[in-house]
């Protein structure tokens, strides 16, 4: 659940899309005994908040890299180089940022993230019987990036009632799943869209009472 909105395909259960890091503000892990709001659900649930701005501007800026040179090839890797003499390609970087402040002092805030994961992959597939198979052996090309932003406005109606609105968005790119020498058949490459907005109502008519209301299209 991502700020109290359901965030899973129902056929796949997996994350229906994914969020910058420097946008989430808290999460909960649930394992057994949930709330009674939370039923429908089997196994694990993650509850997820995202950031919302305060009157004092902040944000941060943050990279992650890996690269070849700081991984060691597995043995099919290490078989198929000392074959063909061919390295295995892989640089990623991770980077984002996220900035939040006020619209309005004490009324009006933002908060905006941006995440992207660039990968330049490769895969290895080394048979052991190039006489058979050499068309389908060696390293190949396997480039993917994921792209993600999220947007959110969060606005103080009155000292019960508060209203906030988040757009999110990730563009998934997957390159070559599965392909392999001559034989180009059962993969995948294409970009995957992903996108959703939200809108949540708080109210609280009193000490011991409290209205949500949640709306979501993704």
């Amino acid at each position: 659940l991502m700020d109290g909105v359901r965030n899973t395909w129902a056929e796949q259960g997996e994350p229906r899309q994914n969020f910058p890091e420097g946008a989430v503000q808290e999460f909960k892990v649930y394992v057994a005994q949930y709330p009674a709001e939370f039923g429908l659900y089997m196994g694990g649930l993650v509850t997820v908040a995202t950031k919302s701005g305060t009157n004092t501007l902040h944000g941060e800026a943050f990279e992650y890299w890996r690269n070849e040179a700081l991984n060691r090839d597995n043995p099919f890797q290490q078989q198929a180089e000392a074959l063909e003499h061919t390295g295995n390609p892989f640089n990623r970087n991770q980077f984002g940022a996220d900035i939040g402040g006020p619209i309005v002092k004490d009324r009006t805030h933002y908060y905006l993230a941006y995440e992207r994961t660039q990968t330049t992959g490769s895969y290895t597939i080394f048979t052991a019987a190039p006489q058979d198979y050499g068309a389908l052996q060696g390293t190949f090309s396997q480039p993917s990036y994921d792209q993600m932003i999220t947007a959110r406005v969060d606005h103080q109606i009155s000292n019960s009632q508060s209203l906030f609105v988040r757009y999110a968005q990730e563009w998934n790119r997957l390159t070559f799943q599965g392909c392999s020498g001559a034989s180009e058949s059962f993969c995948y490459d294409g970009l995957i869209p992903r996108r959703s907005i939200v809108a949540g109502h708080t109210w609280t008519p009193g000490p011991t009472l409290v209205n949500e209301f949640r709306f979501q299209y993704a």
